[in-house]
């Protein structure tokens, strides 16, 4: 049996994109279970691989625009906006350490 081949607008049609549905547009990966273990390792970013430990089973949530921008080899704005409000606060908390840490400095300096 061949693969499908999906289109961009076809997959942003969809209502959900499945493992196997995802597997069958991509190139790189043969089957759904490639798709749902790269997900779960965290090496494909299309989405969220989760697991519920009272079933013992995963659900898988795929974004359209993530998916066709893997695809093509490029990144969503949404998902850059993320990470720079992310780095933004990273370098807000370690100014906050760096300054704690030159307050308890100079507390320490000040008992000598």
């Amino acid at each position: 049996m061949s693969k499908k081949h999906w289109t961009d607008e076809e997959i942003r049609a969809l209502p959900r994109v499945t493992p196997l549905i995802a597997s069958e547009y991509l190139s790189n990966y043969p089957n759904a279970m490639s798709v749902a273990v790269a997900m779960r390792e965290g090496k494909l970013p299309i989405g969220e691989a989760i697991y519920n430990p009272e079933t013992r089973r995963w659900r898988y949530r795929i974004h359209a625009e993530r998916l066709i921008a893997y695809e093509h080899g490029t990144v969503p704005q949404a998902d850059l906006d993320g990470s720079e409000r992310k780095m933004d606060e990273f370098i807000r908390y370690a100014q906050d350490v760096i300054e704690e840490f030159r307050h308890e400095r100079q507390l320490l300096m000040q008992r000598r």
